[in-house]
């Protein structure tokens, strides 16, 4: 009973892992980037799926090494373990990677880490002036920026600058700024 225990739970949370790390990326290169935003949910996870594996893994160990117990109970035990190691090392590697594939794993992170940020600018502001203004700050996508009729859509890297801080760098070079209900 507890082999069959072991062996499932170990199965299960080898493939959960799969699930937030491999298949996201293996979906992306297979062209349905689609449902990458819907795994992308499992993403902060990934650390208690990696816990849950290796605790299991340890009980299965103990379980096994513990007792007498057959050599098919065993050489189970290790081809679980080296299964997890398996999906555990492989996404993250980029010795396994193609050109195909880091450019797929390049779109996940963008997507990632890439917000949308919609405010309403005075109507004063010049759209040229004020979108090559939008392009020297730091963490905005100058190529996904547009001025239309006293508003401003702009996509920013969330780990290089957050929306306080482009709203505040845009008041101090003299715009008034505010944001919008789309935020």
């Amino acid at each position: 009973m507890k082999r069959t225990f072991y062996f499932g739970t170990t199965l299960l949370t080898t493939l959960l892992h799969s699930l937030c790390c491999v298949l996201p990326l293996l979906t992306t290169v297979l062209g349905a980037s689609g449902t990458v935003p819907a795994l992308a949910g499992l993403l902060p996870y990934q650390p208690y799926f990696w816990a849950l594996q290796g605790l299991i893994l340890l009980g299965a160990f103990y379980h096994v090494y513990s007792r007498p117990h057959r050599a098919t109970s065993r050489g189970l035990v290790w081809v679980l373990a080296l299964a997890s190691g398996l999906f555990s090392f492989v996404p993250h590697s980029t010795w396994f990677k193609d050109e195909r594939q880091v450019l797929a794993q390049a779109q996940v992170e963008r997507v990632f880490n890439t917000r949308q940020l919609t405010l309403a600018v005075n109507s004063d502001a010049r759209p040229q002036v004020l979108k090559a203004e939008l392009r020297t700050l730091k963490g905005v996508i100058p190529t996904q920026t547009a001025v239309r009729a006293g508003r401003v859509s702009l996509r920013y890297n969330q780990q290089l600058t957050s929306r306080t801080e482009i709203l505040s760098e845009l008041r101090q070079r003299g715009y008034a700024v505010r944001l919008t209900a789309a935020n």
